[in-house]
């Protein structure tokens, strides 16, 4: 059986790497790599990070329990 080309597991700073993780939305990838570590030790986030065979991050899927009203998200640009 062929090894798998992506893996998905928690996220974890020290063996993925993510500095070239790019998703094609800059806030999203600076959010990616330089706070989701500080979030996830104070547990407001927990993060699932698909990695391929060389260990960088491809993906991710973050789940936080905390929610921003209609009302108070900024207006949708484009």
């Amino acid at each position: 059986m062929p090894k798998p080309k992506f893996r998905v597991g928690w996220f974890d700073k020290a063996s993925h790497d993510c500095e070239a993780f790019s998703c094609g939305v800059a806030g999203t990838d600076r959010w990616f790599k330089a706070s989701i570590t500080d979030q996830v030790k104070t547990n407001r986030l927990r993060v699932w990070c698909a990695v391929d065979t060389e260990e960088r991050a491809v993906g991710f899927y973050g789940l936080s329990a905390h929610s921003v009203g209609a009302e108070t998200a900024p207006a949708q640009q484009g």
